[in-house]
């Protein structure tokens, strides 16, 4: 598996601070706290990407919640997200329900403080696969509806593929988790990985990098044949998910 960069120096100094607020806020009901995401990946675009993390309590309590505010006060600024909140028996009562997410957790984290629960996670394949299918067809269908209200609309035809794209690499990773695959952690390799596996030989991968980047600017008839294109790869991704 490829190595996540723990920390890098430039969100070195901003992350350190926030982990010390929170484990001073914290004190003994911190049980750890973790970096995830494209902060510890080479996917991390600084006028774009937020500083994710994940912190986990022995127990939650609505007043716990209430000290983060004046943290986020402080670091919303700063490009660091209100972190995700758990207890580890939210985690062992709730890995059934979201194998995707903590699939990703597994991947692209660094523990900071505490024991490291996320590496030792059992993703449970059948659960995996299920929420995998569930997402492919529920983004089909969401296309379908989107599509319908554009009304035709070219522009709007792209700014909905390029909302379409959102969470579609936590998405892949898994269904190359599935197919017994390497899961890389790289956005572009991640995209790469999913054209083979689906032996599509269009530029679609390389094109949706690019719109969700913004280095792409299709023109109305571009962007008409790239959504196309899209709908009938996640089609075909409905039907290989059936068959894993």
């Amino acid at each position: 598996m490829e190595e996540i960069n723990p920390l890098r120096a430039d969100l070195a100094l901003k992350v350190s601070q926030f982990a010390t607020d929170i484990k001073t806020l914290y004190d003994e009901k911190l049980h750890s706290f973790y970096i995830t995401g494209s902060a510890i990946t080479d996917d991390y675009n600084e006028k774009v990407s937020d500083i994710n993390t994940l912190l986990i309590l022995k127990e939650i309590q609505l007043s716990d919640l209430e000290l983060l505010w004046n943290l986020g006060k402080k670091y919303r600024k700063k490009g660091i997200s209100a972190p995700i909140c758990m207890t580890p028996q939210y985690i062992s009562d709730s890995i059934d329900v979201f194998p995707i997410e903590f699939h990703e957790f597994k991947l692209i984290h660094y523990c900071i403080y505490g024991e490291d629960l996320l590496s030792n996670l059992e993703i449970n394949r059948e659960h995996l696969r299920l929420q995998c299918e569930r997402e492919i067809k529920t983004r089909l269908i969401n296309l379908r509806q989107s599509f319908l209200s554009t009304l035709g609309e070219g522009k709007e035809i792209t700014r909905l593929l390029n909302q379409s794209v959102n969470g579609t690499a936590p998405l892949f990773r898994a269904i190359l988790r599935l197919a017994n695959l390497p899961v890389p952690i790289k956005k572009p390799e991640v995209f790469t990985s999913m054209q083979g596996y689906m032996n599509y030989r269009s530029d679609l991968f390389a094109n949706l990098l690019l719109l969700k980047e913004g280095r792409l600017k299709p023109s109305i008839q571009e962007g008409m044949r790239l959504f196309k294109d899209y709908y009938r790869a996640i089609e075909r991704l409905g039907s290989l998910i059936n068959s894993i």
